[in-house]
């Protein structure tokens, strides 16, 4: 029996199928309209989702939802669902890119609101895994019960009591049988690990227990996909998917420090702006109170005259009728000109209200960014601990129940010790 097909790899030990899709990523030239970014692995991402499906990842979604500014979490994450799309029969782009559409009116927060996020990505994923599991249920029970029909008609050709009382066994007592009672299964062996809350695990758990099975019914080398390693797996993608939620939170929180600065500079110009426009109000009051003053020299100036005039019976010297004449127009001007220093002092005026509520809407945007900073921080620590939580557990679980015991029963106790710790703080959250 021949072995199993492998991968060509070249000199460098690298697959040369990856090699030659590395190559293919470098040939692409981004369209000159494509979003700003300087991030290389938002390039390679959205690369990846071209050679993927033809199309650019924002040529892919409406105009109306597409982000001007793609992070890395939501570039990779919107690939890696086109890529699986790619490799399903029964599954379309646009029925996945319907389905985006339709979450993004549920959107709560409103910085979020009518933008394609990469909350968005998770819950096409989890449609795209609903999806798939539904695919391959309908699709292996009918093979697994076949294939049980056969183990059992074989076992019951065979002589030897030994191999005929063991293969006459269902195969569901069979698994009643290795299905430890413990909530904690031991890693280290073949059993079945009780996490059946869990569908993304009962899926690979099910993968992995028709590939055993059909290793021991039909006598093909088995590949060794042991629970405990799909376990590992299924750990250590959960953990990536935490990682990847960590860096959008803190490439969020580094937008948000930037607004902030950005809004604080903003607020200080407009403080000074505020200093300038009121030192323009007080010159218009002095302009405007020049202006009154001087009209009413002016009208006093103009009655004097008038008194020469009529007292000298209109032969009054030319000088005297020239200022007359004079100090009569700048009178008739009077009004003009006051009506011009008050529109002078109101426009003054209006503008310092303008700039008064444009610093008042800034400490309100200052106020709300900085709480937004606030969640964010807090947001980012509970990923680091739950990114943290995911890595324990790969840990323990690569090294099962023979690496715990090999620690030694005071390092179990203190294990033993936080666990109680964490239970106990998790069911005052549950009360509270």
């Amino acid at each position: 029996m021949s072995g199993p097909a492998t991968t060509p790899r070249n000199a460098l030990g690298t697959d040369a199928t990856e090699e030659t899709s590395v190559q293919a990523r470098n040939a692409l030239i981004l369209p000159s309209d494509h979003p700003p970014t300087d991030n290389a692995r938002v390039v390679v991402a959205w690369k990846k989702a071209f050679l993927a499906s033809g199309q650019w990842p924002w040529e892919l979604l409406p105009e109306n939802i597409r982000p001007q500014q793609w992070s890395q979490g939501l570039a990779e994450k919107f690939a890696q669902i086109i890529i699986t799309v790619k490799s399903l029969d029964d599954i379309t782009f646009a029925e996945v890119v319907s389905f985006i559409v339709e979450q993004i009116p549920k959107h709560t927060r409103k910085d979020t609101a009518g933008v394609f996020t990469p909350s968005d990505c998770d819950l096409a994923r989890d449609w795209l895994e609903q999806r798939r599991r539904s695919h391959s249920r309908s699709l292996r029970e009918p093979t697994f019960e076949r294939a049980t029909l056969a183990q059992r008609k074989r076992s019951s050709d065979r002589t030897s009591p030994a191999l005929q009382d063991t293969n006459s066994t269902p195969f569901s007592r069979k698994r009643q049988k290795m299905t430890p009672s413990s909530p904690c299964p031991d890693l280290n062996t073949t059993q079945h690990d009780p996490v059946d809350s869990d569908p993304d695990f009962n899926t690979i758990h099910a993968s992995a227990e028709t590939t055993r099975f059909r290793s021991l019914s039909l006598g093909t080398p088995s590949d060794k996909v042991t629970p405990k390693k799909a376990y590992c797996e299924w750990l250590s993608v959960r953990r990536d998917h935490a990682l990847t939620d960590l860096q959008d939170a803190r490439e969020a929180q580094k937008a948000c420090t930037e607004g902030l600065e950005s809004q604080a500079r903003r607020k200080e110009s407009l403080v000074v702006q505020k200093q300038v426009v009121e030192k323009e109000v007080e010159d218009a009051k002095k302009h405007m109170d020049q202006v009154i003053q001087q009209g009413t020299t002016n009208a006093k100036t103009l009655s004097g005259l008038s008194a020469i005039k009529q007292a000298t019976g209109g032969n009054c010297p030319d000088e005297i009728i020239d200022m007359f004449t004079k100090f009569e127009v700048l009178v008739e001007g009077q009004e003009a000109a006051v009506t011009r220093a008050k529109a002078e002092l109101e426009t003054q005026e209006a503008r310092v209200q303008e700039v008064d509520q444009g610093i008042t809407e800034m400490d309100v945007t200052l106020d709300q960014l900085t709480q937004r900073k606030h969640n964010q921080e807090h947001c980012i620590k509970e990923k680091e601990q739950e990114e943290k939580g995911y890595d324990c557990l790969v840990r323990i679980a690569k090294l099962g129940i023979a690496g715990l015991v090999e620690a030694g029963e005071g390092a179990l106790d203190v294990l033993n010790e936080w666990i109680d710790l964490a239970e106990e703080g998790a069911s005052r959250r549950e009360s509270s």
